[in-house]
């Protein structure tokens, strides 16, 4: 009876935490990380213009993170349309292009159709699947994977406060190590584009 007792308030206490706890969002300063950390992949340059999309479904992918080792009473919230908004308006992808702008009605277009995001074992993992479009007509769609850099040694020693640097750089990895995937993918298709739409 006694360990039923201790059992429910190690609950009670823990479901109070959980919703009394410190949330922060992640993706709040995100155009401010990239600002401070550009530059550390080099892209191929596409010599063209390109509008860019997201599916609906982006917009609701939204995520919990949880972690003993930042706080068991602390939660992190991170949405990947924000952090995907902020990556396409980033210097580094500005500069793949001669142009690359929010624009449905561009020939030349690249929509994030559905992601999928988890944050386990210290570190971010990523799918995504991307349709592009190339001269108004061609459309390929293709699904990526990447794994960002493990974060154990920040979110051990650092605790709370180094919890969401930790996120945010495991996120950006992940998404530089996948771009870097996409974008030696479109300059290959761009290349090969059909000689009458170049």
């Amino acid at each position: 009876m006694k360990h039923r007792l201790f059992a429910l308030c190690l609950l009670c206490l823990l479901a109070i935490g959980l919703t009394e706890g410190c949330t922060t969002r992640v993706d709040s300063d995100y155009y401010q990380y990239l600002e401070n950390n550009h530059s550390q992949v080099v892209y191929p340059h596409i010599a063209a213009v390109f509008g860019y999309g997201f599916s609906p479904k982006v917009y609701q992918e939204e995520d919990r993170i949880y972690s003993f080792m930042g706080g068991i009473f602390n939660l992190w919230d991170i949405n990947m349309y924000t952090i995907l908004s902020e990556t396409f308006k980033s210097e580094d992808f500005q500069n793949i292009f001669i142009k690359l702008h929010r624009n449905d009605f561009e020939r030349n277009k690249i929509m994030i159709d559905d992601v999928a995001y988890e944050f386990k074992n210290c570190r971010a993992y990523i799918n995504m699947r991307i349709e592009t479009i190339l001269n108004g007509k061609t459309k390929i769609v293709k699904e990526y994977h990447a794994e960002g850099r493990p974060q154990r040694g920040k979110m051990y020693w650092g605790k709370t406060f180094a919890m969401k640097n930790a996120i945010q750089q495991s996120t950006k990895t992940a998404l530089d190590s996948l771009f870097l995937q996409y974008f030696t993918d479109l300059s290959a298709w761009w290349r090969k584009r059909p000689a009458q739409g170049k």
